[in-house]
């Protein structure tokens, strides 16, 4: 989820003048004048870096975290958008016709640096003291069963500063903030409580109240100039990322389209996959596919190819292609292949324990039906009877199914023996759906072939001898 906070606007404005100070610095530094500083090329340029900071800031997403953030995550992140830009701004001036001189443009990179740090690091700090003062001599009171604890989080790991948490009503918790009584009593306890101590803030539960006690609660914060906040609960949130705006007076949360919604991702990613998925089929299958075909045919009857209806985008079905491993049987549709299974070939045991039967799946990106990264497709009858039992399983259906995916690179992968393994998988799958960037199916799709290389070296060693190896050696592309 992301919340769209009010100190991204000025914190980019101060960025873009922080650039137009190091470019002037750096001009001095270099020409070690400033009577020609300004003029339509420093101005033409100038403009340039703008432009080229904000799209660097945009695709790493270094505004869309609130200052006062973790400053780790927030360094890495100006990191990220740093040498991108810096990649970008060199690239830029080997294009254009009007040269710039590679030292000033360095000079510029390197007090750009250190004067962006130096405020990325201050700013939050800042913030923090700012708060500090406003909260001087204030107190806050909590009101919900799960507040306590998460709070105590906050003081104890952000740099947020907090008023003076006066007490909480809810159930007993182990915290150091004091019991003031249980949700039912809050009500009328408020009262002597406002009138009695200085207290600023009210933290209360969304979902305690609602109707006529809400109306009393907030008529009682606002008769003791009380600020009222309501914290929502993680499982009321909606799955996505939320902007709160307003239709006229009413207050709205606006469901942000994730990621690969979007249509540049959608054409980014759809080009990814043409690329990689064209360099396998030509490179590697148009002699792996006879070889295979001769060996699959000589160790059991059957077709080459083993064809399933798998849930796809949006829910839909589609024939996903596949290496036979298995004997022909009638179960192949509904029970999966668990270790030391009997319908497994010989060549089979060597095909799923190397994952080479998942590459034929590369003509089905070509097709468009799958992506080379996203969650792994499963059964129809395996997609209706998980919906049915893990909360948000549908929500993996909303992009492509991928050949590998975060999942799998992470370890969930093969048979799927209890039902916290697949609550696994989707909460994977879920976060890799949120979280998408080119930067992450590349990492992925890394990760992926390292895995794969130890794999195919561990089943070269392993002997054919039956289905005994069946579960030997990683399920790298298999979900």
């Amino acid at each position: 989820m992301l919340l769209r906070s009010r100190h991204t606007i000025p914190l980019a404005w101060v960025d873009l003048f922080l650039i137009t100070v190091a470019y002037s610095l750096g001009y001095y530094l270099r020409f070690k004048e400033w009577q020609n500083l300004v003029n339509m090329d420093f101005l033409a340029f100038g403009g340039l870096l703008w432009l080229l900071w904000i799209s660097c800031a945009l695709v790493v997403g270094l505004y869309s975290i609130a200052p006062s953030s973790d400053p780790f995550r927030r360094l890495w992140l100006w990191f990220r958008c740093f040498a991108l830009f810096a990649v970008a701004t060199y690239a830029f001036n080997g294009l254009i016709k009007v040269y710039y001189s590679r030292i000033l443009i360095t000079l510029m990179l390197a007090v750009t640096a250190n004067l962006h740090v130096l405020w990325h690091w201050l700013f939050p700090y800042i913030l923090r003291r700012l708060r500090t003062q406003r909260h001087s001599g204030a107190k806050a009171v909590l009101i919900g069963n799960d507040l306590p604890g998460e709070f105590a989080v906050i003081q104890r790991k952000s740099i947020v500063t907090l008023p003076e948490i006066l007490g909480y009503f809810g159930t007993p918790q182990s915290t150091t903030f004091a019991r003031l009584g249980s949700v039912d009593d809050c009500l009328e306890q408020l009262p002597s409580l406002f009138r009695t101590e200085t207290i600023s803030d009210l933290y209360c539960s969304a979902s305690l109240f609602k109707g006529h006690d809400f109306q009393n609660l907030s008529r009682m914060a606002a008769e003791h100039f009380v600020n009222l906040h309501l914290v929502p609960d993680q499982q009321e949130i909606p799955l996505g990322r939320i902007e709160i705006d307003y239709l006229g007076h009413i207050p709205v949360w606006s469901l942000r389209p994730f990621p690969l919604e979007t249509k540049n991702a959608q054409t980014l990613k759809r080009l990814m996959d043409v690329l990689i998925s064209f360099m396998v089929v030509v490179g590697i299958l148009t002699w792996l596919i006879p070889l295979m075909a001769l060996w699959i045919r000589l160790d059991s009857r059957g077709p080459v190819f083993f064809v399933q209806r798998r849930s796809g985008k949006d829910n839909r079905p589609f024939r996903c292609y596949k290496f036979r491993t298995m004997r022909v049987n009638a179960e192949a549709d509904l029970v999966q292949a668990s270790a030391n299974d009997a319908r497994i070939t010989r060549i089979g045991t060597f095909l799923r324990n190397s994952s080479l039967d998942e590459l034929p799946q590369f003509f089905n990106v070509l097709r468009g039906d799958m992506s080379v990264v996203g969650p792994r497709p499963h059964m129809l009858s395996h997609t209706e009877s998980y919906s049915q039992v893990i909360e948000r399983f549908m929500a993996r259906h909303r992009v492509k199914p991928g050949i590998t995916g975060l999942s799998q690179a992470l370890g969930y992968r093969g048979e799927t023996r209890a039902k916290q393994d697949m609550k696994n998988r989707v909460r994977i799958d879920l976060l890799y759906i949120q979280n998408w960037s080119p930067l992450l199916d590349l990492k992925i799709i890394g990760m992926t072939a390292i895995s794969l290389l130890r794999s195919l070296r561990g089943a070269a060693m392993e002997p054919i001898d039956g289905p005994g190896g069946a579960d030997k050696g990683p399920r790298i592309l298999q979900g």
